[in-house]
């Protein structure tokens, strides 16, 4: 069977993944896209509500019917080739927005209003620290270059920098 090609594009400017939409219920949404390649079952005191297809991870809601509430990925910068597998039926087009781009690049690619996206950071210590960037049901996660920054000491810089932090 021949992978449906979903625009990677598309999906952070909608935050629809092919047939699937937010609100979608766990049963249904499986029915779609079927097992996913793992759970994150941490935490989990009945059935997990985070599920995991290639690159793009899924949350619903703890409470029956478990309606998909978001979607995450993780360093979108690291994924190299034009298609990215999804499942067994879809793949991704990255179109240019794969590879080497930045969060920077995904700011200016005019995918969303600039007043609807948040971005929120971590500092996980021992030189790791992450930028979250929220719009709609889409998060996703680019991990900084601490190498980039003075003495890589993230505390001091975030301290002296100039924006404004949403916490």
């Amino acid at each position: 069977m021949e992978k449906k090609l979903l625009s990677f594009r598309d999906f952070l400017k909608t935050g629809t993944l092919g047939p699937i939409k937010p609100g979608l219920r766990m049963i249904d949404f499986a029915r779609i896209l079927g097992t996913p390649d793992s759970w994150v079952t941490e935490h989990v005191e009945t059935i997990p509500v985070y599920w995991i297809y290639g690159p793009v991870e899924v949350s619903f809601g703890n409470d029956p019917p478990h309606d998909l509430h978001w979607f995450q990925i993780e360093h979108p910068n690291s994924i190299r080739k034009t298609t990215e597998r999804v499942n067994d039926q879809f793949a991704l087009a990255m179109e240019e927005l794969g590879g080497s781009a930045k969060l920077s690049d995904f700011l200016q690619a005019a995918l969303w209003n600039l007043q609807d996206v948040r971005i929120h950071y971590a500092n996980f210590g021992n030189h790791q620290f992450m930028l979250d960037l929220c719009v709609g049901t889409v998060q996703m996660f680019f991990e900084v270059d601490t190498s980039l920054i003075e003495n890589e000491d993230i505390d001091r810089f975030l301290a002296h920098t100039h924006c404004k932090v949403d916490l």
